[in-house]
C-alpha cells in the first residue's frame, strides 16, 4: 500500500510541475509578447522611413505606457520630417522657378550678344568692299554701335 501511495504521488507531483511548467511558460511568452510587439513596430516603422517612406506611422496598440509615449514621439517626429520634406521641396520648386524667371529676364532685356556678333560680321564682310572714306564712316558708325551695346550689358 505504501508503493501505490508513491506512485499516487508521483503522478499528481508530475501533473502539478507540469501544469506549474505550462503556466509560467504562458504567462513567459505572453510578457515577451507585451515588450516584443511594441519594439517590432518601432523597428517596422523606423525600417520604412529609412526607405523614405514619410506616410507611415507606428500603430497604436495596448502596451505599456511608457511604450505609448514611444510609439507618439516617434509619429511626432514622422509628422516633423514629413512638414520639413514638404518644405523643402517647397523651397527647391521656387528656386527652380526663380532661376527661370531671372535667366528668361535676361535674355528678354539683353538681345545685345546678337546685335554686337551682326557687328562684327558685318564689318568683317563690307570693311574691304568699301573707299578709305566710306571705310571710316562705317567703322565709325559700327564702333558707335557697339560701345552702347557694350555699355548696355554692363548695366545689367
Amino acid at each position: 500500500m505504501l508503493t501505490g501511495i508513491k506512485v499516487t504521488f508521483a503522478i499528481i507531483y508530475i501533473i502539478v510541475v507540469t501544469l506549474l511548467l505550462f503556466l509560467s511558460t504562458s504567462i513567459a511568452i505572453t510578457f515577451a509578447s507585451r515588450l516584443t510587439k511594441p519594439i517590432i513596430n518601432l523597428i517596422s516603422a523606423s525600417e520604412n522611413i529609412s526607405k523614405g517612406e514619410l506616410n507611415t506611422k507606428v500603430p497604436d496598440i495596448e502596451t505599456d505606457e511608457e511604450f505609448k509615449q514611444l510609439n507618439n514621439n516617434f509619429n511626432l517626429m514622422i509628422d516633423r520630417l514629413k512638414k520639413q520634406q514638404d518644405k523643402l521641396l517647397a523651397a527647391e520648386r521656387y528656386e527652380a522657378w526663380e532661376s527661370v524667371a531671372r535667366k528668361l529676364a535676361h535674355e528678354i532685356k539683353n538681345p545685345l550678344t546678337p546685335i554686337q556678333l551682326t557687328i562684327d560680321r558685318l564689318k568683317n564682310k563690307y570693311n574691304n568692299l568699301l573707299n578709305h572714306t566710306e571705310k571710316e564712316n562705317f567703322n565709325e558708325n559700327l564702333k558707335h554701335h557697339s560701345a552702347m551695346a557694350s555699355s548696355s550689358s554692363h548695366r545689367e
